[in-house]
């Protein structure tokens, strides 16, 4: 109950401090938020949400964190993959595309995706 409480609250803080601009005590509270229960995808989604409006890196880290939790969400492994290209993050982004099922594999966004991750992955290289 007390940590169920305290995460609430950490959560509350995340985004009054956001809406303050104070972006350094949103991350506390989004520290604290994501270490009294890691694995609820709740409290994911919300680190995700703030870490990709601040155009923060560690919003990968939370988007695997959120595929992990909700393996049967399509659109979850997609924000994987399209973060961590943001991000330059290439490993993560070929995990993610590993991770899409082969429905997810005919659709054209991720023809796009996976054009996307082969390029990147090819400029890497020179």
């Amino acid at each position: 109950m007390w940590d169920s409480w305290r995460q609430g609250t950490a959560l509350e803080q995340v985004e009054r401090f956001a809406e303050q601009d104070d972006y350094r005590n949103a991350l506390l509270a989004l520290r604290r938020a994501t270490e009294s229960d890691p694995s609820d995808p709740r409290v994911w989604r919300k680190a995700a949400e703030f870490l990709a409006r601040i155009g923060s890196p560690e919003v990968v880290i939370a988007q695997r964190n959120l595929t992990r939790l909700e393996p049967g969400d399509m659109g979850l492994k997609v924000a994987l993959v399209t973060e961590a290209l943001r991000f330059n993050d290439l490993d993560s982004a070929a995990e993610g595309l590993e991770l899409l099922e082969e429905g997810a594999r005919q659709d054209a966004a991720f023809h796009r995706l996976a054009a996307a991750v082969a390029l990147a992955l090819g400029e890497s290289d020179e």
